[in-house]
């Protein structure tokens, strides 16, 4: 097996455009049935496979679409996200810091009881 290390190497624009799809994936997932019924019903054309005439649309406004899904959606949920996170597991440290736990001392087991 061949292992491809591209640490420290850059690609240039292919590997820019590649990680910015790469961040909307789950948008464009999300986005692309919702957008190719939308423009069935816009241009009241039925889209099948091999349908090669609104691809290039679709894929355009699929993207397009997630873009605006993830600034608008996404990205400050994610925000929010690390905001509260940090808020508490910063309590719970505190929380921790102040805790004593209880010292418990094992007893042994009188047999001696046994009937």
């Amino acid at each position: 097996m061949v292992k491809f290390d591209t640490r420290g190497i850059h690609f240039g624009p292919i590997q820019t455009w590649l990680g910015f799809l790469g961040l909307i994936s789950y948008e464009i997932y999300l986005v692309h049935m919702p957008v190719i019924h939308l423009l069935e019903w816009a241009f009241n054309f039925e889209f099948r496979y091999g349908s090669f005439i609104l691809f290039p649309i679709t894929m355009a406004v699929s993207t397009l679409g997630a873009y605006l899904m993830h600034r608008i959606l996404t990205a400050p949920s994610l925000r929010k996200r690390e905001r509260i996170y940090s808020f508490l597991s910063n309590r719970l440290e505190s929380f921790s810091r102040s805790f004593t736990p209880l010292r418990v001392q094992p007893q042994k087991l009188d047999d001696s009881n046994d009937s």
